[in-house]
């Protein structure tokens, strides 16, 4: 899903802006673990209240029923997806999710999420 996210940004989000910066963070709040993509770009057209209807946001709301995950979009400045999952041995099962040590999460083959 992240995949999707950030190619996403790459193809869409940076037509005129000068300096592009994409973010990823993850952290756990309430027992869940939030992980947050954002990037610097253009956002959403003016009035329109989710991304377009194109296939990686098509792809990324089919991948998010599938896992049974809550992803929330928010525009301005730029574009940012909220990944809410449930901790690790929940929905997810405990191999989706690896403990980095400090308290925060990160999804297999993904490192420096801070």
């Amino acid at each position: 899903m992240l995949n999707e996210i950030v190619t996403n940004s790459m193809k869409h989000a940076f037509s005129g802006t000068q300096y592009p910066e994409i973010r990823i963070s993850a952290s756990e709040e309430g027992g869940r673990i939030r992980l947050r993509c954002g990037d610097n770009g253009s956002g959403l057209a003016p009035g329109a209240e989710k991304a377009s209807g194109g296939l990686g946001s098509e792809l990324i709301e089919m991948l998010a029923s599938q896992i049974g995950v809550e992803v929330a979009v928010s525009s301005g400045p730029g574009l940012s997806y909220d990944i809410d999952i449930p901790a690790a041995g929940a929905a997810l099962g405990s191999e989706a999710l690896i403990d980095t040590g400090s308290g925060r999460y990160a999804e297999r083959g993904i490192a420096n999420l801070d």
